[in-house]
């Protein structure tokens, strides 16, 4: 969770001090996972940063959310096919043409 904070930090164009306040916000909130950003809002961060920047963070949290949501969907759409093909004994090739690699 601190290399996501400090990465979320970093591209928010943030000070690297509000790191440290935004973790223990996020504690108190009950975030404890990754995909747990998505549901913060900027009226939960009013207290330790200012509108703006409030926005920011939830604006790249938002984008995470985006992208964790789809590889998820490709890895289930995968396990499906695979699924498939086994029920019949059916031999194929599954390759995924992208590979999505997420570097939090």
């Amino acid at each position: 969770m601190e290399e996501l904070i400090l990465k979320s930090v970093t591209s928010a164009g943030l000070p690297l001090e509000s790191a440290e306040a935004i973790q223990s916000l996020l504690c108190n909130l009950g975030v404890s996972e990754t995909t747990d950003v998505q549901f913060v809002n900027e009226d939960d961060l009013t207290g330790i940063l200012k509108v703006v920047q409030g926005r920011k963070l939830v604006a790249y949290w938002k984008s995470i959310g985006y992208i964790l949501k789809q590889f998820a969907l490709q890895q289930a759409y995968l396990y499906r096919a695979m699924h498939f093909s086994a029920k019949r004994r059916h031999a194929i090739a599954c390759r995924l043409s992208v590979c999505l690699s997420i570097c939090l």
